[in-house]
């Protein structure tokens, strides 16, 4: 089979909205020619720029094949030859659909972080390649509403961000502070090489990305 025998075709000026965040998924694209600029919103409502994709890019086909919302807008910022495909042609051409399927596993989740970085954390406005590499060395991690995070005491060893839920920051049994998502901490006791300075304690279920000691240091020396 090949792409172009089951997708349509379509040409669209610079300037056209291809795909608009928060909208059903109906369609996934592939770039024949041209430029398109990937947006998102940020926790602030203001607009942020993910990514820019060239010839031969794919994109819109997570959404399409888990049947989600859009998480982000597609724009032209040239004039555009795009072929599309929309659900319906995916599920009638099961190569197709598992040759898009293969590609899901292994760019998901980058693509996920990357956009989570870029739009909430310290790290948004660090060069492309910069936020590629944190990307690839930050670690998911889970934890349920109640468990201590970080004591009062102890040795610094990880950035951690949030990137879903909320923590409460306490000394002395005293809540300094309340954090949810796009906050970080732990980056005090990395970067003045002292015991961490006070508890953090989920108040949710959460979800967090950790970046390690070496890691942090590099990027922050660098940038």
């Amino acid at each position: 089979w090949s792409l172009a025998s089951v997708a349509d075709y379509r040409e669209h000026p610079a300037g056209h909205v291809l795909i608009r965040e928060g909208a059903p998924a109906a369609e996934c694209y592939l770039l024949s020619y041209g430029q398109v600029e990937v947006t998102s919103v940020d926790l602030t409502g203001n607009p942020v720029a993910l990514a820019k994709l060239q010839p031969g890019a794919c994109f819109g086909e997570q959404a399409l094949v888990a049947g989600g919302v859009r998480t982000a807008s597609v724009t032209a910022t040239t004039a555009v030859g795009v072929y599309s495909l929309t659900r319906a042609q995916l599920l009638a051409h099961p190569l197709v659909l598992h040759a898009v399927a293969l590609t899901l596993p292994q760019h998901a989740d980058l693509l996920a972080l990357d956009a989570f970085l870029r739009r909430a954390s310290p790290f948004a406005h660090l060069p492309g390649p910069a936020l590629r590499r944190v990307v690839r060395q930050v670690q998911p991690l889970r934890a349920d509403a109640g468990a201590v995070l970080l004591r009062e005491g102890d040795e610094g060893t990880h950035l951690y961000l949030i990137r879903s839920g909320r923590v409460e920051v306490t000394r002395e049994g005293r809540q300094l502070r309340v954090l949810q998502t796009g906050d970080c901490f732990g980056e005090v006791a990395l970067l003045a090489g002292t015991p961490v300075t006070a508890d953090v304690r989920a108040l949710d279920d959460c979800d967090l990305l950790a970046l390690d000691r070496a890691a942090f240091l590099a990027v922050t020396e660098e940038q």
